[in-house]
């Protein structure tokens, strides 16, 4: 592994890059997130415009403070892939400037009239970012894609400008807008979120953006001692009413608040989904309960899952907290144990019978009739015997718009004609059947079978030309469905397809259900296949895969 050198290189690179960054930066917030949130707002709050010359990333870049360089392995069900992983401690200390006009007349309760202005003035990000290159291989470009994340979420601060700064730097309000931005990027990029690209056509999209977790870790946090007393009520000695956070990643839980203790009894336990085990931490928080303002900081504490899975399942280990400086020694102790239970590829049929995940990758729906410029599509899903004490899997994918086709219409036909009489004349030259040629056109093979006899040859390709102009595909890619379930072989994953048109009502255009079982016929639990829509003939190509759970151990 390296360190030092590597992060001024990339400090360097950065440094040369920075006024090209925020440049772009700017006309992506000028020209994209103005118009969405302009879209998104009350009608009073349509005077919204970002003063352009006031965004901007600042004259002071990121900075990678130590980079770790190492090789790592990734299981998947075609084979091991080596991943070159580079592990960066990120400072960005920015003196940026992103602000908001809101101008309009008196509407209801509501007078932006003068205008008020507002908006952050200074940034600050500290973490640890990850950046992996998949699935290295011999020739160029030598992976097979590339992903970043962090491995916790972010520590982050702000500093506001404009009219209303003195009321968004108010303690409260500050805190729930930083939440609100912390959230965003949780969602984003830290673990079990990523963001992924795939380099190759070939490649499986899914073990780059979203693999499989590695393993499940059950915490349990028993007991506290020797906490710090933050209320003093007059008729009894000083005490606390205390609860404990545990963050892994994106993931949170929050304990039941024991009252008036020092030594409060937690017996707690959260179930955490690992996806990088090499790389995640799981933070420890405890506060102080307060009705009538911020719950008081009682201590904290940081533990890599790498050192928990050391210690040996359920081993009681005691440690001591820090305070907000990160000193330890005033402020108690926890008393924590933790339980590592590998995720592992199924190699016999009884591994199917046993607890562990069902997966379901999202990939694309291809085939849909045009609905219109601005229509939306999801897929939500459920399953059936869902392992309890887990977080709530989400529900659905990313709503994907449909896109306005690139070309006139008469234009765009013209082309596919001529394309689609090319494509007929190689399928011919192979001596395809019917049924082989509606597969790789992607159309139904007994309307094929009829336009190829009653159609001419111009005739037939223009009619099946019209089918690609008239349809569309939308993409989701990142989107991938984690279900810990009791027995892998008895749960059932039902998918729905939805549709929505700009101001209309949410429609289905059909469902239907994944049985887990299936998979006892694939190696390793794992296939792709394409499901049509009977309704309306809409391929959904998806993932389905599944890993069991080795309660033996590591």
């Amino acid at each position: 592994h390296y360190t030092g050198p590597i992060a001024q290189s990339l400090n360097t690179i950065v440094d040369h890059l920075w006024s090209r960054m925020s440049k772009y930066a700017t006309e992506v917030i000028v020209n994209e997130v103005q118009p969405a949130l302009r879209e998104n707002l009350p009608a009073a709050l349509q005077g919204l415009t970002f003063d352009a010359a006031k965004c901007h990333l600042g004259h002071r870049p990121l900075e990678f403070r130590r980079v770790h360089i190492v090789r790592e392995g990734q299981v998947t069900a075609n084979g091991d892939m080596n991943n070159l992983v580079f592990k960066a401690r990120l400072d960005w200390d920015a003196d940026c400037s992103i602000l908001l006009n809101f101008s309009g007349q008196r509407r209801g309760f509501m007078n932006l009239n003068p205008p008020i202005d507002l908006g952050i003035k200074g940034l600050r990000i500290k973490g640890v970012m990850v950046l992996e290159l998949v699935g290295l291989s011999d020739a160029p470009p030598f992976f097979e894609g590339v992903r970043a994340f962090f491995n916790n979420r972010p520590h982050i601060d702000i500093d506001f400008q404009g009219t209303a700064q003195r009321m968004l730097n108010l303690g409260l309000i500050k805190r729930k807008i930083i939440d609100v931005i912390a959230n965003e990027i949780r969602s984003a990029m830290v673990l079990p979120n990523r963001l992924g690209y795939a380099l190759s056509p070939e490649s499986d999209i899914f073990a780059i953006k979203c693999p499989p977790p590695e393993g499940i870790l059950t915490l349990t946090v028993w007991s506290a001692d020797g906490l710090l007393a933050m209320d003093t009520p007059w008729f009894s000695r000083p005490s606390s009413d205390p609860y404990v956070t545990v963050e892994c990643g994106a993931f949170r839980f929050q304990s039941d608040t024991k009252f008036k203790t020092l030594s409060p009894v937690f017996e707690y336990t959260a179930t955490i989904p690992v996806t990088e085990a090499a790389h995640q931490r799981v933070r420890f928080e405890l506060f102080d309960l307060d009705y009538l303002s911020n719950d008081d900081f009682l201590g904290r504490l940081s533990v890599s899952v790498a050192s928990m899975i050391k210690w040996g399942n359920n081993r009681r280990v005691k440690l001591k907290l820090e305070d907000e400086s990160g000193v330890r020694g005033g402020n108690g102790s926890i008393t924590i144990s933790a339980t590592w239970e590998p995720l592992r590829l199924a190699t016999e049929v009884g591994h199917f019978d046993r607890p562990g995940i069902v997966f379901v990758g999202v990939q694309s729906l291809s085939n849909i009739a045009r609905f219109g410029n601005g229509a939306t599509y999801w897929v939500t899903a459920s399953c059936s015997g869902l392992s309890p004490g887990f977080p709530e899997p989400s529900p659905e994918t990313d709503h994907a718009v449909e896109l306005p086709p690139t070309l006139p219409e008469d234009l765009a036909s013209a082309i596919e004609t001529d394309s689609m009489k090319n494509r007929l004349a190689i399928l011919r030259k192979y001596d395809m059947s019917v049924s082989d040629m509606a597969q790789v056109l992607q159309v139904d093979a007994k309307e094929l079978s009829n336009i190829l006899l009653e159609r001419t040859e111009t005739q037939a390709a223009g009619e099946l030309a019209a089918k690609v102009v008239d349809s569309t595909e939308v993409k989701w890619e990142k989107n991938c469905f984690i279900f810990p379930v009791e027995c892998v072989s008895r749960s059932v994953v039902t998918l729905e397809v939805m549709q929505q048109a700009p101001n209309g009502a949410p429609r289905s255009l059909g469902r239907f259900p994944l049985n887990a079982a299936s998979l006892t016929d694939n190696e390793h639990g794992t296939h792709w296949e394409v499901k049509e829509l009977p309704a309306n003939g809409a391929r959904l190509r998806i993932k389905l895969g599944m890993r069991y759970l080795d309660s033996a151990g590591p």
